[in-house]
């Protein structure tokens, strides 16, 4: 592992990425900059105690890395946490390995399976490098705003 922090050049959620096998060129699909939730009223049933309501359907956050000296060839072990507006925060199941001792720049993609609902206001994906001595040094981070709107359920329409 380097003495320096490994750059950040972007980290981008989207609901999906495609990486081209031939050209390497990475295609970004429905780019999340905003999520806004409609909640249907009479409402739909709660999760049972117990079990976290998620809000947005699973997406993936592409990170894209660069050594931090273009001559020197680096590694590290990254993770993403997910901070909410309340304050709580949510880490990665797996911290990833970012190699750059072949190439100066990397593509990670990190599957991000849901947002737990903890109510609108601003959550944030924070991007941490392991250091040498143990700990996680912020390294990036990408706000999205969440907005919780109410619509009625019409008359003809079934509640599941």
């Amino acid at each position: 592992m380097g003495e320096h922090a490994l750059k950040v050049f972007w980290a981008i959620p989207c609901q999906s990425a495609v990486i081209d096998k031939d050209s390497n060129a990475v295609s970004l699909l429905n780019i999340i900059e905003d999520v806004m939730i409609v909640v249907e009223i009479p409402p739909i049933p709660r999760p049972p105690a117990g079990k976290r309501e998620i809000f947005a359907a699973g997406f993936e956050l592409v990170i894209m890395w660069g050594r931090s000296d273009p001559n020197s060839p680096e590694k590290a072990v990254a993770r993403v946490n997910l901070v909410t507006p309340k304050g709580n925060t949510f880490g990665s199941e797996q911290p990833v390995e970012v190699d750059l001792t072949q190439h100066r720049r990397s593509r990670t993609k990190v599957r991000i399976p849901g947002i737990p609902a903890e109510g609108e206001g601003i959550y944030t994906f924070v991007i941490e490098e392991k250091t040498a001595q143990g700990d996680w040094k912020h390294v990036f981070e990408v706000p999205i705003t969440l907005e919780v709107a109410t619509r009625e359920l019409s008359s003809g329409a079934k509640q599941t």
